[in-house]
């Protein structure tokens, strides 16, 4: 069971006005582009576990994900189907980028800032057949685990927080591959990919695992502000340790030629100490811009509570990338279906104005005034529209009615907060 929302008008149930609807913004047109480069039978499967990646509560396994198709079929189109992986990755970027650039559009004064959070979660695994598995530590758990490490780009502007751009670590002794590389190393890939809006400030904000040589060296040769935590025994090009320093000392790191700015927060054992390649930055400017590296932990724990990306069980690479980025784009088109309804400050009603950045709803045509917007509880397994009609409606009919109860669904999530 799943629980979606639907329109009444008295006791009888009114069907989706599908061809009133007005479909506007980039969502829709991103989707349509996106299904263009897949074959309609895999484009179907690919649909199903996407919907139920963001519909379904509880574990997303290919058995709970599966709709009209079985689970074979839904492993085979992981795993054998040929579909395009990197449309669907631009298909994600595109979207964000779309979102941003509309926000800004017509903002005035001082230059937007974008932050860029480069962090890793690590997923624990026991299989012994999954790829790219390795012993990482483990933070929740305090101590090291089995299971994979990945490394995220996230991209925060205000109260929105999507997805940019991963990458899977392996420990050295486990890596297969003959080029094995570093987490900072991984962390200067995904910084040199991202692609900030025109006429942006960009600000990478990264925690001490992170805030070494390669990636300050690489967020400067992009142009980027680095503001990141240090550890305790960093040490100064002067032989002395940044933890000991006085605040606001203007000082070079050891073997980096570039100055940063030195601050600290907390005493005794909490001391902790931060740095910035912005001299002209405060201490209350660093610390603020560093308080939003907090939201890319609350993105991992959606990440795998509530969109799947725990529930991994792929044996192939091949499968494991598609999983995660289809994790990914849940998670991007309801984090902008939220965020689309904080900025046009919508009331609790669609009919009301605006319901995301990228799709408006025009009920007004269809009489939607005197009708209420009350929940029910839908059966998975049955069509998403109750309507009569819906046997009788072309495929593309059919594709707006389901990406309709979907988008309800987002905005149900976006108002009582739960994801």
């Amino acid at each position: 069971m799943i629980r979606t929302q639907v329109f009444h008008e008295g006791e009888s149930m009114v069907p989706w006005p599908s061809d009133q609807i007005s479909m506007k913004g980039g969502t829709m047109q991103a989707l349509e582009r996106l299904k263009t480069h897949f074959r309609g039978y895999v484009w179907r499967h690919v649909l199903s576990i996407l919907l139920g990646l963001m519909l379904l509560r509880g574990a997303k396994t290919l058995t709970a994900l599966q709709h009209q198709e079985s689970v074979p079929t839904l492993s085979r189109t992981l795993n054998l189907y040929p579909w395009p992986l990197e449309e669907l990755i631009a298909t994600r970027r595109r979207l964000i980028s779309q979102a941003l650039k509309k926000h800004y559009r017509r903002r005035r004064g001082r230059r937007p800032t974008v932050y860029l959070i480069i962090d890793d979660t690590v997923i624990p695994k026991r299989g012994g057949k999954l790829p790219w598995l390795g012993f990482h530590f483990h933070p929740g758990q305090g101590r090291v685990v089995r299971g994979w490490d990945l490394v995220f780009a996230a991209v925060r502007v205000g109260s929105l927080i999507a997805p940019w751009d991963w990458r899977c670590y392996v420990n050295e002794r486990f890596c297969e591959e003959e080029d094995f590389r570093k987490r900072t190393e991984l962390a200067c890939e995904l910084i040199r990919s991202f692609e900030p809006p025109l006429g942006s400030r960009v600000i990478v904000v990264v925690d001490s695992t992170y805030c070494c040589k390669p990636v300050i060296e690489t967020s400067l040769a992009r142009g980027f502000t680095l503001i990141g935590w240090v550890k305790k025994d960093r040490l100064l090009s002067d032989g002395r340790r940044a933890f000991d320093v006085p605040e606001g000392t203007v000082a070079h790191l050891r073997g980096l030629k570039i100055p940063v700015v030195i601050f600290h927060r907390g005493r005794g054992k909490w001391r902790r100490t931060v740095i910035s390649t912005d001299l002209s930055l405060g201490r209350q400017q660093i610390l603020r811009h560093l308080r939003r590296r907090w939201g890319v932990e609350v993105m991992f724990r959606t990440l795998k509570e509530g969109f799947g990306l725990g529930d991994l069980r792929c044996r192939g690479e091949r499968s494991l990338e598609r999983w995660v980025e289809l994790v990914l784009l849940a998670y991007t088109l309801a984090g902008l279906t939220r965020w689309g309804r904080q900025v046009a400050r919508a009331g609790a009603e669609l009919g009301g104005g605006p319901a995301t950045m990228g799709m408006e709803l025009d009920l007004d045509s269809y009489g939607g005034e005197g009708m209420a917007f009350q929940p029910v509880e839908v059966d998975w397994g049955a069509p998403l529209s109750p309507s009569p009609s819906w046997e009788r409606r072309s495929s593309r009919a059919r594709e707006k009615l389901v990406f309709m109860h979907l988008l309800i669904e987002w905005s149900r999530i976006a108002e009582l907060g739960v994801r």
